[in-house]
This record gives C-alpha cells, structure tokens and sequence, in this order.
C-alpha cells in the first residue's frame, strides 16, 4: 500500500514513465537496428549483384550472344556477300569447286572477325549430302554413308523460331566440352522440309573472358547455367537442387539465400539470350554477417548504457519538473488560506519563481512576434502560391493574410510570369541562380506602390511567378515595370527574361486563371523567340482559334526528299514555319506540326533504308526532342535532309557500279547462252526494267546493244585467230541462225565473215 500511494504522486509517476519509455526505446531501437543491418547488408549485396550481373550480362550478350546472331544474319540475309554459301542448297556440286573454296573463305572471314568469340561455322547441305566448315573445310558423304549430325538436327525442334541456343550436342563432329551453339534450319519456312543447317560455335573461352573481368568474381563467383552445362568457376560444388532451383527460375531476374557447404551464400540471377539460359552471381555471406552481429553486440552494449543513464536522467529531470509544480501548489494553498500566518525567507522565493515564470512569458511573446516578422514571406509564398494555383483561400483568411502584408484588399486581380533564357540561366552556377531569384524578386517588390503591389515568389525550372493587385486595371505601369525588370536583369546578370501578363480579374479566384493565360502565352516563344513580353487579347485569341494547317504540305516536303530535291525541301520547311508563325496557329498545334515533320522524316528514312544513328551524327546527333523554338526545326530537319540525300547519292552511285561490272563479267563469261534482259536481272536480283535504265545511265550504250557489240568482237577475234568454221563460231557467240549472224557481222564491221576471214588470208599471203 505505500508503494502504491508513492505512485499517486506526480514525481514517482513521472520518473516510472521516463525509465519505461527509455527501456522501451532501447528494446525498439536494437530490433530495429538489427534488422536494419541484416536487411541493409542482404540488400547492398544484391544490389553489387544486379549492377555486375546487369554490365556482364549487356557484355555476354553483345560479344557472344549477338554476335552469333548477327553472324547468322549475314549468311542468310546478305544474299550478296553470301552467294557462294547459299549457292549449294539447290545446285549441285559438280563443276562448281571453284565456289566451294570462296564458300569456305567466306565463312573462315566471318569467323576471323568476330575477334575470337565464334569458333566455328559450319553448313550442311541435305540435298548434296556435304558439309562446308571454316574450321574443318569441306566434306561430302559418299553413297549411303550415315551423316548422325544431320539425323540428330532433324529431330530437332524447329517449328517455332529458326534459331535454337544449345551447350551442348553431342552428335556433332569436332564438338568440345563447354561450346555455346547457335543450330538454325534453312531457310526456315515453318511447315515445310528445310534444305539445310547452319552451326554457329562459341568457345566457353568466349564467356570466361567476360566472367573473369568482372569485381564479382574477386569476392564471389560468376557463373552461367545452359540448359545442361555449368560455365565458371567457384570454391563451392554448387549443389544439384539449388542448380536446379536456378534453372528452374521462370522470372527474368531474382535472387536468394542459400547455404553450401554449410555456409550462407547470396545468389543473383538474370535471364540471358534464352530463358534456359541464366546468368547468376554468387557471394558468401559470412564476412558480412560477422560485421552485423559485431554491430548487433555493440547496439546492445549502447542500449544497456542508455537505459541506465536514462534512468539516472529521469530521476533529476523528474524532480526539477516537480519542485515548481509544488511551489505553484502552495503558492496557491497560501492565496486561498484563510487567516494563515505568513512565511519567511521561502515564500519570497516563491514569489521570485512566480514573477520569473511572468518575465519569461514577457520575454517569450516578445520572440513571438519576431517569429512573426520572420515567417511574413513564409506567409506570402503560401497566399501567392495558393491563389495562382486556384486553391480557394476563405475572405476572411485572405483578408487576415493581406493584412499581415500590409496590404489593403484591391478591386482587380491579375498575375504575371517570367521565365529566364534557358541558355545564359544554366551557365550561371547554383549560387549565382538562387542570388539572381533573390534580387529579381526583391526588384519587383521594391517598386511596389499604393496603386500596384506585386508579390513575387520563385516558380518551378527558371522562372517567377508574380500575383498583381491594383486600384485600377491599368496595364501601362505594369508594363513599363517589367521593362525595368528586364533591363535589370540583362545589366547585371547578363540574363534574358521574357514576360506574359494575364487578363485583369474583379475577384482573387480569377488570379489562377490570369496566371494560366499567362503561362500559355509564354509557350509562343517557341514561334517568337525574340519577343520578350507578351500580353493582349490576341494571343488568347490564338490559343483558342484550333487551326491547322493543310497536310499536304508534309506530302509534299516528303516527296521532294524522295526525289533529292533538297532545295524544294528546304523551301517547303520554311513556308511551313512562315505559316505558323503568320496564320494565328496556336503554341501547342505548332510544336505537334513539329513532332509530324520529325516523325514523317523518320519513316522516309525508314523507307530508304537509312538508319538514324547512320544519318544523324555530328551536330544532328542532338536531335531537337524539346526545341528552344520553331528556327531550330527548320534548321535541324533541312540538315538532316540534306545529310540523308547526299548518303542516298553515295549509296546509289556505289551499287551502280558495283552492279554493272557484274553484269559485264556475266556477259562475257557466257555470249554463248542466253543473254536477255531477264537473265541478267536475275543474276543481280534487279527488276529488268530498273536495270537497263541503270546500264544505260552507267555505260551510255542499251543493254541489248552492249551485247550484240560484245558478241561481234568476241567472233571478229575468233575470225582472225583461229580457223573454226563459220557456223561454229556464231554458236559460240550465242547465234543459232548462221544467216542472222552474218547480217549482224556485216552491219557491224562492214563485211560479212567469210569476206573478213578471206581479207585475213590475202593479209597473210601479202605477209609471205
């Protein structure tokens, strides 16, 4: 019972509260701080795992992975580079071992330069029952030799894609333990019997040059899971159930705690080029968990000494909290008591304490009003920003909130806002910008005046944003004080400010909507950006008019870059910005007229065949995605159409030549056969059309002409070299009709062949 009166005491029950709280805080914190340190050292590690995993997996798949395919590509793709390659899919092999060696030579010169990662490529040909390897040459199965490379391709799965990544394949000659494979069927036509394979070797050299240069692999271990093989190295036999854990992980990425070996061990994964294939970071956690529970003993050992020099704190924190309680309580027993003889020496310090107690309240309201004085911008920026934003502030609250301003309520309403020139704001340091916003609102507030008050605050990026209130809806003084401001601002900063000023409001509510006009009227600097101030009924006019332009204008800006009319492009862009700045288009309309002259200009370039990164470097690499204004389009898309005629005229001019030397040497390997149009349109793949008017163009002579002139010297020679009968030679030089052979030999050269040939036996008889 008397423990329990203590406790109805103030002193014993505040000291009981303080020591609770203190414990209770300790235990809290410790639990919390534990696990903070487990959960921050778990995380820091998966995260070190995702950051190395992320780099070498974008390493694996760009100098491996891709790689490989890439190198697919251009065997199946390039159809040009890769003739020879494709040629023994459906021709046979006899008389052509000439194009058995550049077959071979070409694919030891893709292997050579995929600067070692790709070991081998081999193509097997069904039809001709051969193989053409660039690491073991050519082979060719004879009669009913097995091929078990070919009945095992066979049974593989290729119904869905034409690739298939394998680490494994046993049945293939010259394989080797740890291979990264690429089998692709040719051509892949699902549903239908394929004519071949293509076999695309990685060594496991290729992954351990990019697992071994990693910082994992100084702590931990790197390692990559095929579908049946393990690539790299660690101290730890990775058991058979996490191996399969980790195989078996159908999201792109994760990680999880494991123990080996009887020891914990963090692993991260990440899919690569296939989901069988992953890409797992491994670290043991020991190191790390020994420093967690050395961080755990010494918050123990800091909660013990805090509990009990808390509880020592309580005590005299207690006490002092408690002794004026009592002197005010008997203060108080002493007012109210009736006919009690007074005290001495004690009572006089009670009163002391009392009239303390008064003086600090004194001293406190004194420091309340400072506060006050000191929170007034505090209390500007809320009002401004709340009345330019359309929150609703109560008439009274604003009224409370003027008057602490010091401003009487005005009649009309409006809102101003600047914005600094992008380019010469960014040069200025942090420092410099905050001191240029400091003193550009400190300008603007100093001219204030009885009839126009202007309450500045810093708004979002590189601006200001200004609430006006005035007696009347004079626009002049307004205007001519932000003139002042900009000469300010350009004297002493060397920095540009442009202005838009909103329509006057008869209520604060319309603030935010003058303050929206204004901020609308600022985005025409992207058509004018020259114009430093911007007010008046007009732009508000423009904003709503909704016009557009004609969009024949881009149909035609896109034809004439088909056509390599640079000029008339570059005419066509700057009557387009003509229109837009002259035809009372709105802000938002111009910069989508914009967006579409890019994106029009992508998909020409898309349709031509050039790729962007090919085009746009240099100076047009910086494509303009948020232009400062409409000049800069203008500009930007003039030089990348020039920039992409000028790679068209390059390309065109190189393919010409290269396309009519090869139907030159056509021709003269075979005057004997068919020469038409068509037959050498197909040796080029060239609609016959397109290449007579290509032969012309490059030779100055038609096709069928350049035949018949090649054909004729080709017998003029035969005449007067060799004996061959007439008939003969018009067959070798593809006229089955010695009669119409003759008539062409004779517009040709004058004479007939046996009068030419008769003219060389007389030269020779003259000769004896």
């Amino acid at each position: 019972m008397r423990i329990h009166r203590r406790f109805n005491t103030i002193f014993h029950r505040l000291v009981f509260s303080y020591i609770l709280l203190i414990i209770l805080t300790a235990i809290f914190m410790g639990i919390a701080s534990y696990l903070y340190f487990s959960n921050h050292f778990n995380r820091e590690i998966e995260r070190a795992h995702e950051v190395t995993l992320e780099n070498v997996s974008s390493s694996l798949r760009h100098q491996v992975f891709d790689r490989m395919v890439k190198t697919y590509a251009e065997l199946t793709v390039n159809k040009l580079n890769a003739e020879h390659v494709h040629f023994f899919f459906t021709n046979p092999v006899k008389q052509h071992n000439a194009k058995i060696g550049e077959a071979h030579s070409y694919l030891q010169y893709l292997a050579s330069v995929s600067d070692g990662t790709i070991r081998s490529i081999d193509i097997y040909y069904k039809h001709n029952r051969m193989l053409i390897s660039s690491e073991r040459g050519y082979r060719q199965l004879q009669g009913s030799e097995p091929w078990p490379a070919v009945e095992w391709l066979d049974g593989m799965d290729f119904s869905e894609s034409s690739l298939l990544w394998l680490d494994s394949a046993p049945l293939l000659s010259g394989g080797a333990a740890g291979e990264i494979i690429l089998a692709a069927s040719y051509p892949y036509v699902p549903g239908e019997t394929n004519q071949g394979y293509v076999v695309i070797r990685a060594d496991a050299e290729a992954l351990a040059r990019q697992l071994g240069g990693s910082s994992l692999s100084e702590h931990g271990s790197l390692l990559v899971a095929g579908p049946h093989t393990l690539y790299g190295e660690m101290q730890e036999e990775l058991p058979s159930e996490v191996l399969q854990r980790l195989r078996a992980a159908g999201a792109p990425s994760g990680s999880f705690l494991e123990t080996i070996g009887g020891s914990p061990y963090m692993l991260t994964y990440v899919s690569l080029q296939h989901a069988d294939w992953k890409l797992a970071g491994l670290t043991p956690l020991g190191d790390f968990y020994r420093g967690r529970d050395t961080a755990a003993l010494t918050l123990l050992a800091i909660g013990a000494a805090a509990i009990g020099l808390g509880i020592l704190l309580s005590c005299l924190f207690s006490a002092r909290i408690y002794h004026p309680i009592r002197s005010l309580a008997e203060r108080a027993r002493d007012l109210f008591r009736d006919g009690s003889p007074q005290r001495s020496g004690r009572e006089e310090n009670e009163v002391l304490q009392i009239n303390g107690l008064i003086d600090n309240l004194s001293v406190k309201v004194t420091r309340l009003e400072h506060t006050l004085q000191a929170n007034l911008p505090l209390v500007k920026q809320s009002l401004v920003t709340n009345l330019l934003g359309g929150s609703p502030v109560p008439p009274a609250e604003l009224e409370g909130l003027l008057g602490l301003l010091g401003i009487a309520p005005p009649p009309y309403w409006s809102a101003v806002h600047f914005r600094f020139d992008e380019q010469s704001f960014s040069r200025l340091t942090v420092e410099n910008r905050q001191f240029l916003l400091y003193h550009f609102i400190e300008q603007l507030e100093d001219m204030n005046t009885g009839e126009l008050v202007c309450l500045g605050v810093q708004a979002s990026g590189r601006g200001v944003s200004a609430l006006v209130l005035a007696r009347q809806p004079y626009t002049a003084p307004l205007l001519r004080r932000i003139d002042s401001l900009q000469s300010f601002t350009c004297a002493h900063f060397s920095v540009g400010a442009a202005a838009a000023v909103g329509s006057w409001q008869e209520e604060a509510a319309g603030a935010a909507l003058a303050f929206r006009e204004a901020e609308a009227m600022l985005r025409y600097r992207f058509l004018f950006p020259s114009r430093e101030l911007f007010h008046g009924k007009e732009w508000l006019e423009r904003e709503r008019s909704g016009r557009a332009l004609d969009g024949s204008w881009l149909a035609q800006w896109v034809k004439a870059l088909r056509a390599g009319d640079v000029p008339l492009a570059e005419r066509l862009l700057a009557d387009w910005a003509e229109q837009l700045r002259t035809g009372g288009f709105s802000a938002a309309y111009a910069r989508q007229s914009a967006g579409d002259a890019l994106h029009a200009y992508r998909q020409y370039l898309f349709e031509v065949h050039l790729a962007p990164e090919e085009v746009l470097t240099g100076e047009l690499s910086l494509q303009p995605h948020a232009p400062g204004d409409l000049a800069e389009w203008q500009r930007w898309l003039g030089l990348a159409a020039a920039r992409a005629s000028a790679l068209l005229r390059e390309r065109t001019a190189a393919r010409t030549d290269y396309t009519v030397d090869k139907v030159k040497a056509y021709i003269d390997a075979h005057l004997a056969d068919d020469l038409s149009l068509n037959a050498a349109a197909e040796q080029v793949s060239l609609n016959p059309a397109y290449l007579s008017r290509m032969f012309k163009a490059a030779t100055g002579v038609n096709y069928v002409d350049y035949v018949t002139s090649e054909r004729m010297n080709r017998a003029k020679t035969l005449l007067s070299t060799t004996d061959t009968q007439i008939e003969r030679i018009a067959l070798l030089v593809g006229y089955a009709n010695p009669a119409y052979f003759s008539k062409k030999f004779k517009e040709a050269f004058g004479l007939s062949p046996s009068e030419f040939r008769a003219r060389r036996g007389d030269r020779e008889d003259q000769a004896m």
